[in-house]
C-alpha cells in the first residue's frame, strides 16, 4: 500500500509544480522544463506499477496473462508518446 501511496504523491507533485510555475511565469524556463521532464517520467512509471501490482501481490502466476498485460502497458505508453508528438 505504501508503494501506491508514493505513486499518488508523485502525481500530486506534478500538478502542484505546473501550477506554481504557471503562476510565476517560469513555465518555459530551462529549470522548469527539466523538472517537468523528470516528473512526467515518474508519472509514466505508474503504468508499469499497475502492470506489476498483481505480481507483487502474489495473485498473478500465469505467464501468458503477464505477457498480455505487459503488451497492453507497452501499447498504452506508446499511444501516449505518439499522442504527445502530434
Amino acid at each position: 500500500q505504501a508503494i501506491f501511496a508514493g505513486f499518488l504523491v508523485t502525481h500530486a507533485s506534478t500538478t502542484i509544480l505546473i501550477k506554481l510555475l504557471m503562476e510565476r511565469g517560469e513555465s518555459s524556463a530551462p529549470h522548469a522544463r527539466i523538472s517537468l521532464g523528470f516528473l512526467i517520467v515518474q508519472d509514466l512509471s505508474v503504468v508499469w506499477m499497475m502492470v506489476l501490482a498483481p505480481i507483487l501481490a502474489g495473485k498473478e502466476n500465469d505467464p501468458t496473462a503477464l505477457l498480455l498485460t505487459l503488451g497492453k502497458a507497452i501499447g498504452i505508453v506508446g499511444g501516449i508518446l505518439l499522442a504527445s508528438r502530434y
